[in-house]
């Protein structure tokens, strides 16, 4: 059976999409929210702040429980057990 001169270019995408999907859009994420939300980053009190300026819609404050403990956990859930250990990171690198 002879290789299509092309399949190194489909490896080269699969790997890349995983690598964009499954790793840097995840972390990112987090990255993001914990800079939002930590003392160490713009602070949660200051991004409510920033969030409220003008018109339209405000943020609560009841919300800074979810952002900062449900939300992380839920980014970190799904970073590492994506479609019940069939794709994840989990998978991928431990079994």
């Amino acid at each position: 059976m002879e290789r299509d001169p092309s399949d190194w270019r489909k490896g080269c995408s699969d790997s890349e999409d995983f690598i964009v999907s499954n790793l840097i859009l995840p972390i990112g994420s987090l990255i993001y929210l914990l800079f939002c939300v930590s003392r160490w980053g713009f602070g949660f009190d200051r991004y409510i702040a920033e969030c409220n300026k003008g018109e339209g819609l405000k943020m609560p404050k009841f919300f800074k429980p979810y952002f900062l403990y449900v939300l992380p956990l839920l980014i970190l859930l799904l970073l590492f057990f994506r479609d019940c250990y069939k794709f994840g990171f989990y998978r991928r690198f431990f079994f």
